[in-house]
């Protein structure tokens, strides 16, 4: 009587492989997007909070800040760091992500009578960094949003 081998065979265990090195060769390029997604939606929801807080400033003194962050979050210097969980440094960090920047010129290609710009700028080194769509994103003090390069219909940088 024969007896029975158990197990696999060579040629299953590289179809198996194959499988496998497909599979995360598609995964990693739609996981890699997703994290960028992700972290532009973060410097958004930071432009959007500073914006409000320029509403209300504009409503107690009459006057955006234009300078410095020392009214709207203590921080007195014209640009800061934000990192993945949202953290704020003066300086840049390893962990940063984008540099938070209150610019008085029209980086938004908006008209100079539009009071405040907010611009966040991945950190050069940084995995945000490699993020071609979106080299910033501009947020104006009359509510126009923009982003570099600059996209014709649906801008990608607000929208996703």
């Amino acid at each position: 009587m024969r007896k029975q081998q158990r197990g696999f065979t060579l040629i299953e265990l590289v179809i198996a492989g194959s499988i496998v090195v497909v599979l995360t060769a598609l995964a990693i390029p739609a996981y890699t997007s997703y994290v960028m997604r992700g972290n532009r939606a973060l410097a958004r929801g930071v432009l959007v909070d500073l914006a409000a807080k320029q509403e209300v400033l504009r409503l107690q003194t009459q006057s955006y800040a234009t300078t410095s962050f020392v009214k709207l979050n203590g921080y007195d210097v014209g640009s800061y760091y934000i990192n993945r969980s949202a953290s704020v440094s003066q300086t840049v960090a390893a962990d940063s992500l984008y540099q938070i920047s209150l610019v008085a010129t029209s980086d938004c290609g908006t008209a100079a009578n539009a009071g405040f710009q907010l611009v966040a700028t991945p950190v050069s080194g940084s995995p945000q960094a490699r993020d071609t769509q979106c080299t910033s994103i501009c947020l104006g003090g009359n509510g126009l949003r923009k982003s570099a390069p600059a996209k014709t219909g649906t801008d990608i940088c607000w929208t996703q």
